[in-house]
């Protein structure tokens, strides 16, 4: 009994020492918020260089393993991703959701539809955007020597939005908005709003806490006639209901793509009192636009003309030259679009 007591508190001590040598990982851990934190740290302490071959934080890292290595510090599974080529494939196993960078219209918005512990990844490199317009990682080997003696091989830097084509993004505890301190101050406005979360409830009124309705997926396009907040109130079914435009886009329109056929002087002709001007017809047109004047005077004369017409004749002084040009255009929607003006084309009245 006695050798028992013995064996069972050895058992004990075994089981408290392997315990305690795991840190404990912070309430907070299991978030991309934590994430950057720990990327954030790691990037300023002089100790972590960039190295592949020293690139599991034995002291150093590669861009890959510096962003894989960030999210197992919060305690968030990573699908055994190991590098660049085979991230996106096994985070999107364990719930990270793959953006094209498009969809967070990264060339032309920047930042703001980034959140913060989203990866920046493109062929042959990643990062982790830190919020407030800052992305940190491992980016090259300087000196050849462990750790970071310059600060910049492993370093936060700001954001640039040049080559990366695909954002992961952890879809498990909320990551902070890149917007977060300010989000309760932003206003909306009515009109057309596109869903950029991968699912959001519809709710009876403008509040999280009011009946869920409805759920609509990421593109679902909304109009919204009036705003309480972040709130926005649509119909949905035929029946008012709200939506937190925190997490919808304005839907920009298309552009309306024209092609405007141009049109060229074909003929001239002229008396002492009058000179006259030809041009070819173009079918598919609005009208012709005409800008005409004296040579040497500062301002033409605009004239409008219906497409039927390939002539214009206007009055003159006798040996003296006049000015053309002319432009083609058409109307789409209440809108005018004109092709450009034509080279100057000259007549002298006799």
């Amino acid at each position: 009994m006695r050798k028992m007591k013995k064996k069972l508190v050895a058992i004990g001590l075994a089981a408290a020492t392997i315990l305690t040598a795991v840190p404990a990982m912070p309430a907070q851990a299991a978030s991309a918020s934590y994430a950057v934190k720990w990327a954030v740290a790691t990037a300023a302490d002089k100790k972590h260089g960039y190295s592949q071959s020293r690139r599991w934080g034995n002291p150093d890292y590669d861009c890959s393993s510096f962003v894989i290595s960030a999210y197992k510090a919060a305690g968030i599974p990573t699908g055994g991703a190991s590098c660049t080529a085979d991230m996106r494939s096994s985070l999107t196993s364990v719930g990270f959701k793959d953006y094209s960078a498009s969809e967070l219209k990264l060339s032309t918005a920047g930042t703001k539809y980034l959140k913060a512990g989203d990866i920046l990844w493109r062929y042959g490199h990643v990062e982790l955007y830190a919020g407030n317009g800052k992305i940190v990682g491992a980016h090259k080997d300087i000196d050849g020597r462990p750790g970071d003696s310059t600060g910049q091989e492993i370093s936060t830097k700001p954001f640039y939005s040049r080559s990366w084509t695909h954002v992961l993004r952890y879809q498990g505890s909320e990551s902070s908005a890149d917007t977060a301190s300010t989000a309760s101050a932003q206003t909306y406005a009515k009109g057309t709003y596109k869903v950029t979360a991968g699912s959001l409830n519809i709710r009876s009124q403008a509040s999280n806490t009011s009946e869920v309705v409805g759920t609509v997926t990421r593109g679902y396009t909304v109009t919204v006639t009036s705003t309480s907040g972040r709130w926005g109130r649509f119909l949905y079914n035929g029946t008012p209901a709200w939506i937190s435009l925190k997490y919808c886009e304005p839907a920009a329109s298309a552009p309306t793509e024209v092609t405007v056929p141009t049109t060229r002087f074909t003929g001239k002709s002229s008396t002492k009192k009058k000179v006259t001007v030809r041009w070819s017809r173009v079918s598919g047109i609005s009208g012709y636009r005409i800008a005409y004047k004296k040579k040497g005077a500062a301002k033409y004369t605009i004239k409008n003309l219906s497409a039927k017409k390939t002539s214009l004749t206007i009055s003159a002084q006798s040996r003296k030259n006049y000015v053309f040009r002319i432009r083609t255009y058409v109307k789409v929607n209440g809108k005018k679009y004109s092709s450009p003006y034509v080279h100057a084309y000259t007549v002298k009245a006799k």
